[in-house]
């Protein structure tokens, strides 16, 4: 269907559809925005439904809808603007300062539309590339970026949604570069109580390049970060979380934030830099939580195995694994099983995990979900063998057995038992070569074993 008929078509999944009237909401919202001067015409007053429209949007967020509102650019027959260059007129322009328009800027204003006008993110299908750059391309003009850098001085309702703004808009290259020189005063946000949570967030997209984390790092956002992770009374699960994914972007690839953190260990000590973070692994109620804690804790041991032991032997890292290894997230499992594969050659880990019970938790989870039995050889003379041989000499991967795939749990757990169970192997033996160092050759190992005779 055209766009800017009534009714569009979208189709989410194969096997369902749904009709949703955003062109309606498209034709009010460009009314909206239209309705201020340009000139010198008097201030108009806002439109009455002006709050009602903001409130049908808010039901739009990060819908494959507003993707397609914002991609299909405002319903105009024959003009070339975009929905950036709309707000831009609305947002220098001046309307009389009435209750409708109190009770606007009080739910945000022109900003808290361009947030959610900005918040879409499922980008998917053959056209998804296209879709994507048609969507930023209707809201990542300079003009509006510079407007939204300018107003990261305001504060009051609309401070939250610019800088959401900035998060949704840093998803691109564009706004990405133009946001990172303030990156500085996000980092400094993070001391005010008002506008944490909304900087937080900000810095995860805006940092997330090697100048961002070089500029964030160097304002203290290391620091801060810490400091406001002790600080929480409670767990506020999403304010936890965007502040250990922004400390996770600040230490990423980043050798000066993994020294600020080791910095910070060794003067205020290991509670400090890492107790919050150690105990939400154990956060079972928040699995979210938990992966991105196990995630930054995973590339701190990762980076620097020298903080494997410390980590073990002087936080209750195992008792927190111990809890997310029975997680029923299949994805804090999976990456609870992945820690400990990193950790499993250090003798610490292996006498703790033992002892607090992530061992026996390590066999529930190999009976729950037993390996799958070795593929059985296919005689050579066989059609199968020769077709096989044939292939792999034309792709080696079509000839060398099981077609591979992801590991599966009980696969993971199975594999970390075998590392917990290893001794060291003799220097002096010449003919038996050690154990594997690394996860991934110990799961190569495990995938790609020659098949054995039935």
């Amino acid at each position: 269907h055209h766009p800017h008929q009534r009714y569009t078509l979208f189709c989410v999944s194969p096997s369902m559809a749904v009709a949703v009237n955003t062109p309606s909401i498209a034709e009010k919202l460009l009314n909206l925005l239209k309705s201020q001067p340009t000139g010198d015409s008097a201030s108009p007053k806002l439109p009455s439904d002006a709050c009602s429209l903001l409130r049908s949007l808010e039901s739009l967020r990060e819908s494959v809808e507003v993707i397609a509102l914002v991609s299909s650019g405002p319903p105009e027959d024959g003009s070339s603007e975009t929905w950036a260059s709309h707000l831009c007129k609305a947002l220098t322009s001046s309307v009389e300062q009435d209750a409708a328009y109190l009770e606007f800027q009080g739910l945000g204003g022109f900003w808290a539309i361009l947030e959610v006008l900005s918040s879409g993110r499922a980008f998917a299908g053959p056209r998804a590339q296209q879709l994507r750059q048609s969507y930023y391309g209707q809201l990542a003009e300079p003009r509006l970026l510079a407007l939204l850098l300018a107003a990261l001085e305001e504060r009051g309702p609309s401070a939250k949604c610019v800088r959401l703004c900035m998060r949704n808009l840093a998803r691109c290259p564009q706004g990405r570069s133009a946001f990172e020189a303030v990156v500085p005063q996000l980092v400094a946000n993070l001391e005010e109580a008002s506008l944490l949570p909304w900087a937080a967030p900000a810095l995860c997209n805006v940092a997330c390049a090697s100048e961002g984390k070089r500029l964030a790092v160097a304002s203290g956002g290391v620091q801060k970060v810490l400091s406001q992770l002790q600080q929480l009374p409670d767990i506020d699960a999403t304010l936890a979380e965007d502040l250990v994914a922004c400390l996770g972007v600040f230490l990423g690839g980043s050798p000066d934030g993994m020294k600020v953190l080791f910095e910070c260990a060794d003067t205020k000590g290991e509670v400090a830099a890492f107790g919050a973070l150690v105990s939400y692994v154990g956060a079972s109620q928040h699995p979210s939580l938990q992966s991105i804690a196990i995630d930054v804790l995973g590339s701190v041991c990762a980076a620097a195995p020298q903080s494997q032991t410390w980590l073990v032997e002087g936080l209750p890292l195992c008792e927190g694994l111990t809890i997310a290894a029975a997680s029923s997230s299949r994805d804090v499992c999976k990456a609870t099983l992945e820690f400990c594969s990193l950790l499993a050659n250090g003798e610490a880990f292996k006498a703790t995990a033992k002892k607090v019970g992530l061992e026996a938790q390590l066999r529930l989870i190999v009976e729950r979900e037993p390996p799958p039995p070795p593929a059985a050889a296919v005689p050579k003379n066989s059609l199968t063998g020769v077709l096989s041989a044939a292939f792999s000499g034309i792709s080696p991967a079509l000839g060398r057995g099981p077609i591979q795939r992801e590991p599966t749990l009980g696969e993971l757990a199975a594999a970390v038992l075998r590392r917990l169970q290893a001794t060291a192997m003799p220097s002096t033996s010449a003919s038996c070569p050690p154990p594997p160092t690394g996860a991934l050759q110990d799961l190569e190992a495990l995938l790609n074993s020659p098949p054995t005779s039935a």
